[in-house]
């Protein structure tokens, strides 16, 4: 054990040693990471909410047929309407962000209680536009008076629009939907994370000190084979650790980002402050996080996520040791990278699929399965065994072949 300490305390003075290296770390996972992250969210989310509240002016082409509706749209405080001759042209030549055609006989239609049609021009070339949706929510809510004061008219209710209601019944548990939708994502980034994450530690400690030839005096002294690969193990788990912790870091770092730029953009507004429940409602995945799992299934959740991480790094140090050098070692660890996108493709095929025990004992999918299981708040022991024993198997195996390859001298000193 003390061996395994010195080789771990080695390898972790060598990254603290290497200047670049650890500024490079510390840069990538403290600052890059959160700065790619915050400063385009920033962007998007201000354009966004600006682009929501500013006041717009739209040209309207046919002003003078649709008085009622002008004052209507007028009445609140972000849009004013304006004579124009050509609105097409404005707004695909980008002097209106967009624009309104009123036909000749839009109010005769609406007093005969016709369907009477309008256009809202708009530009789809322009990425994230909402003033068109903005425009056509005050038509629609236009629209909702006209039928109102007509069913009043002609005294109908409602319920007449209505012949039939669909209500939808979901045999699935709010939790087991909340977990079919993040399990699209969240096993498929855990586990593509803990195969690749440590990459650039295991090359270095391994592959690296073939090719720079500072493994062979380690080699040629008393020290256990066994000891040093589970040393360089640690290594790469720990460095593993360090770029998880500042993932999550970088993450809660840009969602408190996001949620003060949210703030300071609407404060003030009591519109829109009023419909940000609906509109977080609105957000992809919103549901999902709002019906989580309890906190036994999260914590057997969070152990689920250990064997991945181990058996990426028994996979990292295994490419290592078979690679003569670092660029050789990169090579090889294509499969690897190809192999931690596949979980994201399975994720998308997996709501029909319907598992037996043997296919949890699978490296990876088993993960997969019960990572799952787990986020819809199911607990199955048999299953839920069998993948944690595998998985620490597989790894056990890919570690106790890397410690036969560094036995093999061939292996270790081929240059």
């Amino acid at each position: 054990m003390k061996t395994v300490w010195n080789v771990l305390k080695k390898e972790i003075l060598n990254i603290v040693r290497n200047r670049r290296r650890l500024f490079m770390m510390v840069l990538f996972n403290l600052i890059l990471l959160p700065s790619i992250t915050v400063i385009p969210l920033g962007l998007i989310t201000s354009k966004t909410v600006q682009a929501a509240v500013q006041k717009l002016e739209i040209p309207v082409q046919g002003i003078e047929y649709a008085p009622e509706l002008m004052s209507y749209i007028e009445s609140g405080e972000y849009m004013t309407t304006v004579a124009a001759e050509d609105v097409q042209k404005l707004v695909r030549e980008r002097q209106a962000l967009v624009g309104l055609i009123i036909p000749s006989d839009f109010e005769e239609r609406l007093q005969n209680g016709e369907t009477a049609q309008i256009q809202v021009v708009i530009d789809k070339s322009k990425s994230l536009s909402v003033e068109g949706e903005r425009l056509k929510s005050i038509v629609g809510k236009y629209n909702q008076i006209i039928l109102q004061e007509r069913l009043k008219k002609n005294n109908i209710s409602a319920e007449y629009l209505m012949p039939v209601e669909v209500q939808e019944l979901n045999t699935a548990t709010d939790q087991e939907t909340a977990g079919s939708q993040l399990s699209l994502l969240i096993p498929g980034f855990i586990i593509s994370f803990g195969l690749t994450s440590g990459l650039s530690m295991a090359i270095s400690t391994i592959a690296g000190e073939k090719q720079e030839q500072t493994l062979e005096p380690v080699l040629f002294t008393p020290v256990n084979r066994s000891a040093l690969v589970f040393g360089k193990l640690l290594a790469v788990l720990v460095n593993i650790l360090f770029a998880a912790i500042s993932f999550v870091v970088a993450i809660l770092f840009s969602l408190l980002m996001f949620v003060l730029v949210i703030f300071y953009l609407t404060r003030g507004n009591a519109e829109l402050t009023s419909a940000a429940p609906a509109i977080a409602n609105a957000l992809p995945f919103a549901n999902a996080f709002a019906s989580l799992p309890d906190s036994r299934s999260l914590l057997f959740f969070l152990l689920s996520i250990l064997p991945v991480i181990l058996l990426g790094a028994a996979l990292q140090i295994m490419i290592s040791s078979i690679a003569r050098n670092s660029d050789e070692a990169f090579t090889f660890s294509i499969p690897l990278s190809i192999l931690s996108l596949i979980p994201f493709v399975a994720a998308f095929f997996l709501d029909e699929f319907v598992p037996s025990l043997g296919h949890y004992a699978i490296p990876i999918f088993g993960t997969i399965l019960s990572m799952r299981d787990l986020l819809s708040n199911h607990i199955y022991t048999n299953s839920l065994s069998l993948m944690f024993i595998s998985s620490i198997g597989y790894a056990a195996l890919t570690v106790g072949f890397s410690v036969w390859l560094f036995n093999r001298e061939e292996v270790v000193f081929r240059a």
